[in-house]
Protein backbone atom coordinates (compact mmCIF):
# COMPACT_ATOMS: atom_id res chain seq x y z
CA UNK A 1 0.00 0.00 0.00
CA UNK A 2 1.30 3.25 -1.14
CA UNK A 3 1.51 6.21 1.63
CA UNK A 4 -1.84 8.06 -0.79
CA UNK A 5 -3.51 5.18 -0.92
CA UNK A 6 -3.24 4.42 2.83
CA UNK A 7 -4.14 8.35 3.18
CA UNK A 8 -7.20 7.65 1.29
CA UNK A 9 -8.38 4.37 3.37
CA UNK A 10 -7.96 6.81 6.66
CA UNK A 11 -10.36 9.01 5.36
CA UNK A 12 -12.87 6.89 4.08
CA UNK A 13 -12.94 4.69 7.03
CA UNK A 14 -13.17 7.93 8.91
CA UNK A 15 -16.44 9.35 7.15
CA UNK A 16 -17.78 4.98 7.95
CA UNK A 17 -16.66 5.27 11.68
CA UNK A 18 -18.81 9.38 11.62
CA UNK A 19 -22.11 7.34 9.80
CA UNK A 20 -22.69 4.44 12.56
CA UNK A 21 -21.89 6.67 15.35
CA UNK A 22 -24.75 8.64 13.74
CA UNK A 23 -27.09 5.38 13.23
CA UNK A 24 -26.06 4.44 17.23
CA UNK A 25 -27.06 7.97 18.21
CA UNK A 26 -30.47 7.57 15.85
CA UNK A 27 -31.28 3.98 18.06
CA UNK A 28 -34.70 3.93 19.97
CA UNK A 29 -33.50 2.27 23.30
CA UNK A 30 -35.68 1.27 25.96
CA UNK A 31 -33.40 1.73 29.11
CA UNK A 32 -32.48 -1.58 31.27
CA UNK A 33 -33.57 -1.60 34.73
CA UNK A 34 -32.59 -3.49 37.77
CA UNK A 35 -35.03 -6.56 39.45
CA UNK A 36 -35.56 -5.96 43.04
CA UNK A 37 -37.10 -9.44 43.79
CA UNK A 38 -32.95 -10.61 42.08
CA UNK A 39 -30.60 -7.89 41.72
CA UNK A 40 -30.81 -9.01 38.55
CA UNK A 41 -29.77 -5.93 35.91
CA UNK A 42 -32.24 -5.70 32.56
CA UNK A 43 -30.03 -4.87 29.37
CA UNK A 44 -31.30 -1.99 27.15
CA UNK A 45 -34.00 -3.43 25.01
CA UNK A 46 -33.52 -2.18 20.75
CA UNK A 47 -35.57 -3.56 17.91
CA UNK A 48 -33.60 -6.76 16.79
CA UNK A 49 -33.10 -6.06 13.44
CA UNK A 50 -31.94 -2.21 13.38
CA UNK A 51 -29.24 -4.03 16.74
CA UNK A 52 -28.54 -6.47 14.28
CA UNK A 53 -27.59 -4.54 11.45
CA UNK A 54 -25.74 -1.93 13.67
CA UNK A 55 -23.76 -4.69 15.30
CA UNK A 56 -22.60 -5.56 11.77
CA UNK A 57 -21.69 -2.49 10.45
CA UNK A 58 -19.48 -1.83 13.41
CA UNK A 59 -17.82 -5.60 13.05
CA UNK A 60 -17.28 -5.29 9.31
CA UNK A 61 -15.73 -1.71 10.13
CA UNK A 62 -13.25 -2.73 13.20
CA UNK A 63 -12.17 -5.46 10.96
CA UNK A 64 -11.47 -3.68 7.90
CA UNK A 65 -9.73 -0.97 10.32
CA UNK A 66 -7.96 -3.74 11.66
CA UNK A 67 -6.63 -4.90 8.14
CA UNK A 68 -5.61 -1.66 7.41
CA UNK A 69 -3.29 -1.41 10.00
CA UNK A 70 -1.19 -4.66 9.74
CA UNK A 71 -0.62 -3.74 6.22
CA UNK A 72 0.25 0.30 6.17
CA UNK A 73 3.04 1.52 3.84
CA UNK A 74 5.06 2.69 6.75
CA UNK A 75 6.61 0.51 9.46
CA UNK A 76 5.48 3.03 12.11
CA UNK A 77 2.14 2.19 11.97
CA UNK A 78 2.74 -2.03 12.45
CA UNK A 79 2.68 -1.23 16.91
CA UNK A 80 -0.86 0.62 16.09
CA UNK A 81 -3.05 -2.56 15.85
CA UNK A 82 -1.30 -3.49 19.69
CA UNK A 83 -3.88 -0.16 20.93
CA UNK A 84 -7.27 -1.44 18.46
CA UNK A 85 -9.13 -3.89 20.20
CA UNK A 86 -12.10 -5.96 17.97
CA UNK A 87 -14.76 -5.15 20.19
CA UNK A 88 -17.71 -7.51 20.74
CA UNK A 89 -20.99 -5.24 20.48
CA UNK A 90 -23.27 -8.59 20.39
CA UNK A 91 -22.63 -8.89 24.43
CA UNK A 92 -23.01 -5.31 25.43
CA UNK A 93 -25.53 -5.07 27.95
CA UNK A 94 -25.80 -1.04 27.26
CA UNK A 95 -25.91 -1.18 23.09
CA UNK A 96 -26.33 2.48 22.43
CA UNK A 97 -24.04 3.34 24.71
CA UNK A 98 -20.97 1.74 24.92
CA UNK A 99 -21.22 1.74 20.89
CA UNK A 100 -21.12 5.48 20.99
CA UNK A 101 -18.25 5.67 23.40
CA UNK A 102 -16.13 2.91 21.62
CA UNK A 103 -16.68 4.08 17.88
CA UNK A 104 -15.71 7.40 19.30
CA UNK A 105 -12.23 5.74 20.73
CA UNK A 106 -11.61 4.65 17.04
CA UNK A 107 -12.68 7.47 15.51
CA UNK A 108 -10.34 9.52 17.80
CA UNK A 109 -7.05 7.28 17.02
CA UNK A 110 -8.08 7.40 12.97
CA UNK A 111 -8.08 11.16 13.58
CA UNK A 112 -5.02 11.21 15.72
CA UNK A 113 -3.37 8.75 12.13
CA UNK A 114 -5.14 11.34 9.72
CA UNK A 115 -3.69 14.92 11.34
CA UNK A 116 0.17 13.41 11.78
CA UNK A 117 0.73 11.57 8.30
CA UNK A 118 3.07 14.69 8.20
CA UNK A 119 5.66 13.96 10.27
CA UNK A 120 6.17 9.47 8.83
CA UNK A 121 8.77 8.79 7.03
CA UNK A 122 9.07 6.29 4.72
CA UNK A 123 10.55 2.64 5.64
CA UNK A 124 14.28 3.50 4.57
CA UNK A 125 14.63 6.43 6.55
CA UNK A 126 13.00 4.94 9.27
CA UNK A 127 15.44 2.41 9.33
CA UNK A 128 18.47 4.78 9.60
CA UNK A 129 19.94 4.38 13.33
CA UNK A 130 18.70 7.42 15.24
CA UNK A 131 20.10 9.31 18.32
CA UNK A 132 17.81 9.96 21.37
CA UNK A 133 16.32 13.25 22.05
CA UNK A 134 14.06 14.29 25.00
CA UNK A 135 11.35 16.57 23.78
CA UNK A 136 8.86 17.77 26.45
CA UNK A 137 5.65 18.46 24.93
CA UNK A 138 3.57 21.37 27.12
CA UNK A 139 1.45 24.27 26.89
CA UNK A 140 3.82 27.52 27.00
CA UNK A 141 1.51 28.53 30.26
CA UNK A 142 3.14 25.91 32.40
CA UNK A 143 6.46 27.17 31.77
CA UNK A 144 7.17 27.53 35.33
CA UNK A 145 6.66 23.65 35.90
CA UNK A 146 8.72 22.57 32.78
CA UNK A 147 11.25 25.10 34.17
CA UNK A 148 11.79 23.00 37.25
CA UNK A 149 11.60 19.95 34.89
CA UNK A 150 14.41 20.67 33.16
CA UNK A 151 16.71 21.29 36.34
CA UNK A 152 15.95 17.58 37.47
CA UNK A 153 16.82 16.37 33.55
CA UNK A 154 19.86 18.39 33.82
CA UNK A 155 20.93 16.74 36.98
CA UNK A 156 21.17 12.73 35.20
CA UNK A 157 23.25 14.51 32.41
CA UNK A 158 26.13 15.79 34.61
CA UNK A 159 29.08 14.77 32.73
CA UNK A 160 27.63 14.07 29.65
CA UNK A 161 25.99 17.34 28.45
CA UNK A 162 22.31 17.23 27.73
CA UNK A 163 22.37 20.64 25.18
CA UNK A 164 21.50 18.78 21.98
CA UNK A 165 19.36 15.93 24.05
CA UNK A 166 16.46 17.95 24.81
CA UNK A 167 14.20 19.69 22.98
CA UNK A 168 12.24 22.18 25.05
CA UNK A 169 10.53 25.56 23.23
CA UNK A 170 9.71 27.45 26.78
CA UNK A 171 13.86 27.23 27.57
CA UNK A 172 15.89 29.33 25.66
CA UNK A 173 18.85 27.06 25.67
CA UNK A 174 16.65 24.37 24.61
CA UNK A 175 14.41 25.92 22.25
CA UNK A 176 14.23 26.03 18.45
CA UNK A 177 17.23 27.54 16.59
CA UNK A 178 16.31 31.79 15.93
CA UNK A 179 14.91 32.07 11.66
CA UNK A 180 13.90 27.85 12.31
CA UNK A 181 9.73 27.63 11.17
CA UNK A 182 7.97 26.07 14.22
CA UNK A 183 6.25 23.42 12.50
CA UNK A 184 8.90 22.21 10.33
CA UNK A 185 11.63 22.46 13.26
CA UNK A 186 9.23 19.85 14.83
CA UNK A 187 8.72 17.81 12.13
CA UNK A 188 12.23 17.75 11.69
CA UNK A 189 12.57 16.37 15.53
CA UNK A 190 9.70 13.50 15.31
CA UNK A 191 11.62 12.19 11.89
CA UNK A 192 15.45 12.68 12.61
CA UNK A 193 15.16 11.50 16.33
CA UNK A 194 14.37 8.52 18.41
CA UNK A 195 12.45 10.79 20.29
CA UNK A 196 11.49 10.02 23.94
CA UNK A 197 8.65 12.30 24.81
CA UNK A 198 7.56 14.08 28.05
CA UNK A 199 4.37 15.19 28.38
CA UNK A 200 2.85 17.75 31.17
CA UNK A 201 -0.63 17.06 31.44
CA UNK A 202 -2.93 20.06 32.48
CA UNK A 203 -5.93 22.14 31.93
CA UNK A 204 -3.62 24.66 29.61
CA UNK A 205 -2.46 21.45 27.71
CA UNK A 206 -5.69 20.45 26.76
CA UNK A 207 -6.78 23.94 25.45
CA UNK A 208 -3.42 23.85 22.47
CA UNK A 209 -4.61 22.16 19.47
CA UNK A 210 -0.82 22.57 18.69
CA UNK A 211 0.00 20.33 22.27
CA UNK A 212 -2.50 17.84 21.09
CA UNK A 213 -1.22 17.33 17.50
CA UNK A 214 2.26 16.86 19.20
CA UNK A 215 0.33 14.03 21.50
CA UNK A 216 -1.02 12.62 18.11
CA UNK A 217 1.71 12.05 16.56
CA UNK A 218 4.11 11.28 19.44
CA UNK A 219 1.00 7.78 19.27
CA UNK A 220 1.55 7.64 16.15
CA UNK A 221 4.64 7.24 15.80
CA UNK A 222 4.64 4.84 18.95
CA UNK A 223 7.26 6.98 20.60
CA UNK A 224 8.37 6.54 24.17
CA UNK A 225 6.57 8.52 26.26
CA UNK A 226 6.39 9.52 29.95
CA UNK A 227 3.76 11.60 31.37
CA UNK A 228 3.39 14.29 34.33
CA UNK A 229 -0.13 15.58 36.00
CA UNK A 230 0.29 19.04 37.10
CA UNK A 231 -1.04 19.95 40.36
CA UNK A 232 -5.08 19.44 40.50
CA UNK A 233 -4.81 18.04 37.10
CA UNK A 234 -6.41 14.29 37.85
CA UNK A 235 -6.64 11.16 35.30
CA UNK A 236 -10.37 11.23 34.86
CA UNK A 237 -9.20 14.97 33.11
CA UNK A 238 -6.90 13.09 30.51
CA UNK A 239 -8.13 12.61 26.99
CA UNK A 240 -7.04 11.86 23.01
CA UNK A 241 -5.07 9.09 22.41
CA UNK A 242 -2.79 9.31 25.19
CA UNK A 243 -5.73 9.05 28.50
CA UNK A 244 -6.04 7.55 31.64
CA UNK A 245 -5.12 3.77 30.38
CA UNK A 246 -1.70 4.80 30.93
CA UNK A 247 0.52 5.42 34.31
CA UNK A 248 1.26 9.03 35.12
CA UNK A 249 3.29 11.12 37.71
CA UNK A 250 0.77 12.92 39.84
CA UNK A 251 3.04 15.66 41.30
CA UNK A 252 0.37 16.34 44.25
CA UNK A 253 0.54 12.38 45.28
CA UNK A 254 3.80 12.72 46.87
CA UNK A 255 4.54 8.60 46.94
CA UNK A 256 3.24 7.70 43.73
CA UNK A 257 5.55 10.92 42.12
CA UNK A 258 8.57 9.73 43.68
CA UNK A 259 8.21 6.04 42.48
CA UNK A 260 7.41 7.68 38.60
CA UNK A 261 10.29 9.87 39.17
CA UNK A 262 12.70 6.80 39.61
CA UNK A 263 11.10 5.14 36.79
CA UNK A 264 11.60 8.06 34.54
CA UNK A 265 15.08 8.26 35.50
CA UNK A 266 15.84 4.77 34.61
CA UNK A 267 14.24 5.02 31.10
CA UNK A 268 16.57 7.89 30.32
CA UNK A 269 19.65 6.46 31.97
CA UNK A 270 19.05 3.55 29.66
CA UNK A 271 17.76 5.30 26.70
CA UNK A 272 20.73 7.64 26.91
CA UNK A 273 23.95 5.19 28.25
CA UNK A 274 24.37 7.67 31.29
CA UNK A 275 26.44 6.78 34.36
CA UNK A 276 24.75 6.02 37.63
CA UNK A 277 23.65 9.02 39.09
CA UNK A 278 24.46 9.24 43.39
CA UNK A 279 21.45 8.29 44.72
CA UNK A 280 21.19 10.30 47.68
CA UNK A 281 21.59 13.25 45.70
CA UNK A 282 19.05 12.21 43.39
CA UNK A 283 16.62 12.01 46.25
CA UNK A 284 17.18 15.57 47.18
CA UNK A 285 16.97 17.01 43.71
CA UNK A 286 13.06 14.78 43.15
CA UNK A 287 12.09 16.36 46.67
CA UNK A 288 13.27 19.76 45.31
CA UNK A 289 11.72 19.12 42.29
CA UNK A 290 8.31 18.33 43.82
CA UNK A 291 8.31 21.08 46.50
CA UNK A 292 8.38 24.27 43.53
CA UNK A 293 5.82 22.30 40.89
CA UNK A 294 3.64 22.04 44.07
CA UNK A 295 3.72 25.51 45.09
CA UNK A 296 2.94 26.88 41.44
CA UNK A 297 -0.74 27.49 41.33
CA UNK A 298 -3.27 25.11 39.27
CA UNK A 299 -4.83 27.78 36.66
CA UNK A 300 -1.00 29.00 35.93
Amino acid sequence: MTRKQFEESIKEEILIGESILGQLKSLQVSPGVMLESSFTIMPDTIDEDAKQQTTNRIREWEYAISMMLKLPFCKSFRDIIKDFEISTPEHWMHFKTQGIRIVNRNLTMLKAIENNMAYLVDDNEQSKKQSFKIFISHSHDDRAFVNALVNLLEFLFIGGGIKDKLFCSSIPSYAIPHGENIYDYLLKQFNNYNLFVVFIHSDNYYASPCCLNEMGAAWVLKKTFFSFLVKGFKYDKMKGVIDDRYVSALVDDYDNAMKQLNDLKKMIVESFHLESVDESRWEEKKREFLDIVNKIPSNS
